[in-house]
């Protein structure tokens, strides 16, 4: 191998005892180095998230558009709208579930614990809250706040993953003012926006947070900050200040 090639988001580490340094017979300073690499991917999701949201925004616009002049392109671009807008939440959700794969690799979970969960079958966004928690300290009102936010984007994912089996009434659309599937209305760029914006949230205050439990934590944050601040720049330039005043439920109907 001739070198190793680091892109943006990677790690690399030496691990212990990849280090070694003496002299051959001639006297001369001999070094051998062993590196390992890491790839975070909830950087990427984020990223992916916000350009399929930028997307969906995109289609939407258009849509109102065309939906009142009628133009012919209106049914193209509402489902142009739901298929970004998808994309865009399982992108984000995705981003949590990869951050939470990282802290937990520096959080103690005992044995009872994770039998209990697979006994009760406890749903993932309780899993993940819970790993944050002991991660991060988090109190119970933040832990409150934390579980029920996590509980409605992967409520959106499950949507998308395991789509509803059965008949369904048409939901009148809020722009169109016209009867449409659910799915026109729940994946839509304005419930993309929201889930989206959560998720960077909770991923953002809890790297900032001063209560980290443990320093293989807190070394992980300052790595991935790094790589979050371009996406949260690129989030405030269109949509305004991330942390907000994020209370509104996720727009159902």
């Amino acid at each position: 191998m001739s070198g190793v090639l680091i892109t943006k988001g990677m790690r690399i580490a030496i691990p212990v005892g990849g280090l070694k340094i003496g002299f051959d017979q001639q006297g001369k300073i001999q070094s051998q180095a062993k590196v390992v690499v890491h790839y975070d991917v909830c950087p990427k999701w984020l990223e992916i998230s916000l350009e399929h949201l930028l997307q969906s925004q995109k289609c939407k616009n258009d849509l109102v558009v065309a939906w009142n002049e009628n133009n012919e392109k209106k049914i193209d671009l509402l489902e142009q709208e739901f298929g970004y807008s998808i994309q865009s939440i399982m992108a984000a959700s995705i981003a949590l579930d990869a951050f939470y794969s990282s802290i937990k690799e520096f959080v103690e979970i005992p044995p009872t614990l994770t039998n209990l969960w697979r006994k009760k079958r406890t749903p993932r966004y309780a899993q993940i809250a819970e790993v944050l928690r002991r991660g991060f300290l988090i109190k119970p009102k933040g832990m409150k706040n934390l579980r029920n936010g996590l509980k409605e984007i992967f409520r959106f994912r499950d949507l998308a993953v395991h789509p509803l089996g059965k008949f369904e009434e048409p939901i009148l659309h809020p722009e169109l003012n016209v009867g449409v599937e659910w799915r026109f209305i729940y994946f839509r760029f304005e419930n993309a926006k929201l889930i989206l914006m959560a998720s960077l949230e909770i991923i953002w205050q809890l790297i900032n947070s001063k209560n980290i439990s443990n320093s293989k934590i807190a070394n992980y944050c300052k790595s991935i900050i790094t790589l979050l601040s371009p996406i949260v720049e690129d989030w405030t330039n269109n949509f305004g200040s991330l942390i907000a005043n994020n209370e509104k439920e996720t727009d159902k109907k």
